[in-house]
């Protein structure tokens, strides 16, 4: 268990630091200074919605199996668009929900064995 965890660890380290090489190599990180206390505010609420989202998967793991659970993890796109618009009054252009249906068809397809 301990060696799933410490590949995921690496995982994300990976990631955050491939990020930052593409955030620098396109000197984008000026940008940053441009975020409003607002964007910073949902920046926070993302994280720590993020970290509630695993340790929610981590204990429901531990009362049954993960099969039930990722139906529920294939919605996550739709929610982060839905939240984005109720609360960052984001536009949803018509090709993002339409590709994010597909999306979340094809992973229910793959999760059903389609």
């Amino acid at each position: 268990m301990l060696e799933v965890e410490v590949y995921q660890v690496w995982r994300a380290a990976f990631a955050a630091v491939f990020l930052w090489i593409f955030v620098f190599a396109r000197r984008k990180q000026a940008t940053l200074g441009d975020f409003s206390p607002r964007a910073w505010f949902g920046v926070l609420f993302a994280a720590v919605f993020l970290a509630g989202s695993y340790a929610a998967t981590y204990f429901a793991s531990l009362r049954g199996e993960m099969s039930a659970l990722a139906p529920i993890g294939v919605l996550v796109s739709l929610f982060v668009m839905l939240f984005a618009r109720m609360f960052q009054k984001e536009k949803q252009p018509g090709a993002s929900i339409f590709g994010t249906l597909l999306v979340m068809l094809g992973q229910f397809g793959i999760l059903m064995g389609l």
